[in-house]
């Protein structure tokens, strides 16, 4: 009788375990289901309290509910959370690759760009020949400006045999740049290009090279190869305009730039070469729109300034406004003698304009001092006293103009106007001395 109580005793205590089993999986499974809804429905705060309460449950974290952890934390970007369980887990499964990619990513975004490198080069003790870990390492290296690491990344990628791939070729170029080495960095742009035509980075970043070592001739030929396979490409076409500027092709320039700013490209850039370009070839009423375009991006710009001023200046009736912005100009300007120069002529071309030719003698006066070589501020500043009959004055200025004959574009027209005054004012008793004979 005893023995069958204990048997009874045995088999309902193995029932209830099975029972506390059967619920308590029962649970689980809910538990895990409830956390995979969250998880489906991007509720990756909800999913955080349940697997919280599924660790108090089972204290031990098991690696797959860590691993879901760390992907709500990823995904709410409370990244140093999950780099704390990934590299808890990491350090439990050295070799797992997937789990130190994951952490890698993580590191990027948390924007710890070393300890990311860091990452993948453990990745690659895993396997030394893996390319896409060597790219990886190298293209974070490039992101945080470690250029000497990222170059010797590159450079083993080459010399593996990607010596074809284009952005592998860009990036060499940049990393040579950025070392310092402009010559390596225009080869391998150059072979960028040359392995895909129509890499419109390496075509960009190969322009502003050339045109940073004042080779724009190339910047020209580079970016006219571009437009043939693709003339859509704004940038390029705006680099391609602003080459063409300094080379002095303005007609070439305004073709492309205005192209541009018929299709609404209200750059900066593009509308201050597109007027510079008009005001190269006297245009400067077209010059204007686009220069004020560039003069509202910022309006202490004193080139810019300079510029617009000086195409008001050089535009009947639109003087005043011409000489408002170069005055302002000159407040806001260190004074650098070039810079005093040039907007002292173009002043005098705005009170000329207004027929004040005091003020406009006065700047040239000015000019003139600051820079004796500007020779051809005392040739129009003769043409203003002809313009006021003062005819001494103005014989002494061109007298003058042809002894400091630096500038030799007027002479001819110089010794012509002087004699003529010579005539004029020997008929009214005055005698000029002759001219010294030309200079052969």
């Amino acid at each position: 009788m005893k023995a069958t109580i204990q048997l009874w005793v045995s088999l309902l205590f193995s029932v209830l375990l099975w029972s506390l089993s059967v619920v308590c999986n029962a649970q689980e499974q809910k538990t895990e289901d409830s956390i995979a809804v969250c998880m489906r429905n991007f509720k990756y705060k909800d999913a955080l309290v349940k697997l919280d309460a599924a660790r108090a449950l089972h204290p031990q974290d098991s690696v797959k509910n860590l691993l879901l952890q760390s992907k709500c934390y990823k995904k709410l970007y409370l990244f140093p959370q999950s780099i704390a369980i990934l590299e808890k887990l990491s350090r439990m499964d050295t070799t797992n690759v997937q789990l130190l990619e994951e952490l890698a990513d993580c590191r990027l975004l948390n924007g710890d760009y070393k300890g990311c490198a860091g990452v993948y080069t453990k990745m690659l003790q895993l396997d030394s020949t893996n390319t896409y870990f060597e790219m990886q390492r190298a293209l974070v290296n490039v992101k945080g400006e470690y250029y000497p690491a990222a170059l010797a990344g590159f450079n083993n990628l080459y010399s593996r045999g990607d010596s074809t791939n284009h952005i592998i070729l860009r990036l060499l170029g940049d990393c040579h740049y950025f070392t310092g080495d402009g010559n390596m960095a225009l080869l391998y742009y150059n072979k960028a290009i040359q392995a895909r035509p129509t890499d419109q980075l390496a075509v960009k970043k190969l322009t502003i090279l050339y045109m940073n070592i004042k080779m724009p001739e190339k910047a020209v030929v580079i970016t006219d190869n571009y437009i043939k396979l693709d003339s859509t490409n704004r940038e390029v076409n705006m680099w391609n305009g602003i080459a063409r500027y300094v080379t002095r092709d303005f007609e070439g320039a305004i073709k492309v730039l205005d192209t541009l700013a018929a299709h609404g490209d209200d750059s900066y850039s593009t509308n201050y070469y597109l007027g510079l370009s008009k005001a190269a070839i006297l245009h400067f009423y077209e010059a204007i729109p686009h220069l004020t375009v560039a003069y509202e991006y910022d309006t202490t710009n004193v080139d810019v300034v300079y510029h617009l001023g000086n195409a008001y200046c050089c535009s009947w009736g639109k003087e005043a406004r011409g000489l408002e912005l170069l005055n302002q100009g000159l407040k806001e300007m260190q004074p650098k003698v070039e810079n005093l120069v040039k907007y002292n002529v173009s002043k005098a071309n705005g009170y000329a304009g207004l027929r004040n030719y005091d003020e406009a003698i006065k700047c040239l006066e000015t000019a003139y001092k600051l820079d004796k070589e500007y020779t051809p501020a005392l040739y129009q500043i003769a043409t203003y006293y002809e313009y006021q009959k003062k005819k001494l004055k103005a014989a002494e200025y061109y007298r003058d103009y042809v002894i400091k004959n630096i500038d030799k574009k007027m002479i001819n027209v110089a010794r012509m106007r002087y004699s003529k005054l010579q005539e004029e004012l020997f008929m009214e008793g005055i005698e000029l001395k002759p001219l010294p004979l030309p200079v052969k």
